[in-house]
């Protein structure tokens, strides 16, 4: 994954009321995951088109293997609430290259 390549992961929303955790997942080859933190820059498009970003960070300490990849996970954005009914566009890039990337995302989850 090369630095300034975006990934847009879209994600329909009907909820406008909850609140949501949202984090960054990456699954990696697993010889390629590093112990330095890993910047990106965290974009989400609101159906109006409106528009919020911040950088996420991951380190390796957040790991999950499955064999011949790694997961790594971490939080990004802690009790959002998508106010709007519809698509968003969640974009994500690396602020240096990042090697054996095999999926970048992001993860949804309401809060209690």
């Amino acid at each position: 994954w090369h630095f300034g390549e975006e990934v847009a992961i879209d994600y329909t929303n009907s909820d406008t009321l909850s609140l949501y955790n949202v984090g960054v997942a990456l699954r990696m080859e697993s010889g390629k995951v590093d112990s330095a933190p890993m910047t990106f820059q965290g974009g989400c498009v609101a159906p109006s088109g409106a528009f919020f970003s911040s950088d996420v960070v991951l380190q390796a300490k957040e790991v999950h293997s499955g064999g011949s990849f790694t997961e790594i996970k971490t939080l990004w954005v802690e009790n959002a609430l998508f106010g709007e009914r519809g698509d968003y566009t969640f974009i994500l890039t690396p602020g240096l290259d990042v090697e054996g990337v095999w999926m970048a995302g992001v993860t949804i989850e309401k809060t209690r």
